[in-house]
């Protein structure tokens, strides 16, 4: 996967939520009452996931060019050159594991949605981490 097609893919994932908000209409009042605020780790959580799950897809790509193997099943199951299959799955999850987030929050488990993007985020990182380094082994 190229850079260009990577940054794409970013833009698409989080530009696609915005702009749809920023079209809609304001929210009834109703809605305006039930709103809670966020803890402030919560939405640079999010960005984080997003991020982290971005370089996934950079991170696998390249340590496949290389000559490395997808071990993930659900990924590999997509085949050959499967990187806008796979961009897609990672954002529905990445969006799956938002939205507990929010319920967890919003029925009023506020450390535990915070434990989850914390703990969610931080193995995706070690994921990205670990196909860096096997990347840069098969140099």
């Amino acid at each position: 996967m190229n850079l260009p097609s990577l940054l794409l893919s970013l833009v698409i994932a989080l530009g696609i939520p915005s702009f749809a908000w920023s079209q809609a209409m304001e929210p009834p009042a109703a809605a305006e009452e039930l709103r809670v605020s966020r803890p402030s780790p919560l939405v640079p959580l999010y960005l984080g996931l997003a991020a982290a799950q971005a370089l996934d897809l950079h991170s696998t790509a390249l340590a496949i060019d290389r000559g490395a193997r997808e071990r993930n099943p659900l990924l590999k199951a997509l085949g050959e050159d499967n990187t806008w299959k796979a961009a897609a799955v990672k954002a529905g999850l990445t969006g799956a594991t938002i939205w507990t987030a929010e319920r967890l929050w919003k029925r009023h488990h506020r450390v535990h949605a915070v434990i989850l993007m914390a703990a969610v985020t931080a193995f995706q990182a070690a994921v990205d981490a670990h196909n860096y380094r096997v990347a840069a082994r098969l140099r």
